[in-house]
């Protein structure tokens, strides 16, 4: 007589469900990880572009012993834009800006991720910087501190944003 075996191929539900239990906890702590990581990532991108306008307005003021007044006049070339750059600047990782008023003597500029809430601002003439976190995002709070090197203890308070220097 021959006996029939009676075997099964495949999980069973339960495994089934243990195996999605355990997906779903690993994404549940990986995915705020990793929007932190592309939110730094960026600010970093924003930093980059601030360093290298700095260094364009450096060779600006050299040649014309005065500091641009918007994007086009600086020699340096400028990713791709959402709109024609004047004196800002749009980019799907966020914004810059040129600010250039010999009334004020205001000579700076910036760039930073509105969604994030966090900024970067130098000046021209020292290469001075703050780093703007927004009150309620304490990513940009974190990302401000890692950039800086400042602590919570360090910053200082201005409307609905802590002001790191640097």
């Amino acid at each position: 007589m021959n006996k029939i075996k009676n075997s099964s191929q495949g999980f069973t539900l339960l495994e089934l469900l243990v195996v999605v239990l355990i997906i779903g906890i690993l994404a549940g702590i990986a995915l705020p990880q990793y929007k932190k990581a592309v939110y730094k990532a960026k600010f970093i991108q924003a930093t980059l572009m601030i360093d290298n306008i700095y260094k364009a307005q450096q060779e600006y003021y050299a040649f014309h012993g005065q500091y641009a007044v918007d994007f086009p006049s600086l020699n340096m070339d400028l990713p791709p834009t959402n709109g024609t750059p004047t004196n800002y600047a749009y980019w799907d990782w966020g914004y810059c800006f040129i600010i250039a008023n010999d009334s004020q003597n205001a000579y700076y500029g910036g760039c930073g991720n509105t969604k994030l809430g966090v900024r970067k601002l130098t000046w021209w003439s020292s290469k001075y910087s703050l780093c703007y976190a927004n009150k309620n995002n304490a990513t940009s709070q974190e990302i401000c501190q890692a950039v800086t090197g400042k602590t919570a203890e360090q910053r200082t308070s201005v409307g609905n944003d802590y002001v790191y220097n640097f």
